[in-house]
């Protein structure tokens, strides 16, 4: 399928990127600023969050040519070494799936219709700390109204979180599924559940 674009980055804690951040993207953005203002960082965290969301595993943040070191050296912080917060999150809004066949043309459609009725579909990552490298902890879609979340950190049973408007629903995963559950939230949820193709949270 083809992966959408993505219209916003959300950044929190990441490097220079102290609290929340949001950056809008355009099919062509330019990057503007100057040495040690998180360029670099920036074009690092865009690759991460996308391999976090459609990738086939883990970001590497050592993946060259964004070097970006340890979880310590990437977490915001003094120094980025120690002290600093236990974690940090990259997110991504893109086009909403059709509503009643219809979806934006472009970015200033979708803003200037007040009626519009494709929002953003977010998506967020958390990142920890596994064996000195970032890991993404927890995922989680929203489109709407409806969202599903999927953790899964050290020393934590795995579990998906499901939010509707009838309701809310955590289900726990046993150990022996957790690789599989793992990879339903990374494949399943993006190119199915929000994709108009199964109707399961929304009838949830």
């Amino acid at each position: 399928m083809n992966q959408p674009q993505f219209q916003e980055i959300r950044l929190r804690d990441f490097r220079c990127f102290h609290e929340q951040q949001t950056a809008r993207t355009a099919p062509l953005t330019l990057l503007v600023g100057d040495n040690s203002t998180g360029k670099t960082a920036f074009l690092a965290a865009v690759r991460a969050v996308w391999e976090a969301a459609y990738g086939s595993g883990d970001p590497d943040f050592r993946h060259a040519p964004y070097d970006l070191g340890s979880f310590q050296e990437i977490v915001y912080g003094p120094g980025r070494r120690r002290h600093g917060p236990a974690s940090f999150s990259l997110g991504f809004g893109s086009p909403g799936p059709e509503r009643n066949g219809h979806r934006p043309a472009s970015l200033s459609d979708e803003l200037s219709s007040s009626t519009s009725s494709s929002p953003l579909l977010a998506f967020d990552a958390t990142f920890e700390s596994r064996a000195a490298a970032p890991y993404p902890a927890t995922t989680a879609w929203r489109d709407g109204e409806v969202s599903v979340a999927y953790r899964h950190a050290d020393h934590e049973d795995a579990h998906f979180a499901f939010e509707s408007p009838n309701g809310s629903w955590l289900y726990s995963i046993p150990e022996p599924y957790q690789g599989v559950a793992g990879l339903v939230a990374r494949r399943l949820f993006p190119r199915n559940i929000f994709r108009g193709d199964v109707t399961l949270l929304g009838g949830l």
